[in-house]
């Protein structure tokens, strides 16, 4: 069996940073590509009532998604995952 990619999936919970170690050595092992994967979770105006006017999320959204970015980078430096 030829393993060609490694997706990593992690919540940068303390108990995540081993797994993600593991997951990197494995793809170290087979010459392997890495893609971490961290799903941030919006909150969709649809959400709200119709009586309700949703908040504007749009810079919620992008600190949300530059924070998780910052924290990829960080495991993956900490792990030898080149980017």
């Amino acid at each position: 069996m030829r393993v060609r990619r490694v997706l990593i999936p992690t919540d940068f919970s303390p108990a995540a940073r081993p797994a993600v170690a593991r997951a990197a050595d494995v793809a170290r092992q087979f010459d392997a590509e890495v893609h971490l994967l961290h799903v941030v979770m919006m909150i969709e105006p649809a959400l709200y009532p119709a009586f309700a006017l949703p908040p504007d999320t749009t810079e919620a959204r992008e600190e949300l998604s530059k924070a998780a970015e910052r924290q990829l980078r960080e495991s993956a430096r900490e792990c030898g995952i080149p980017e």
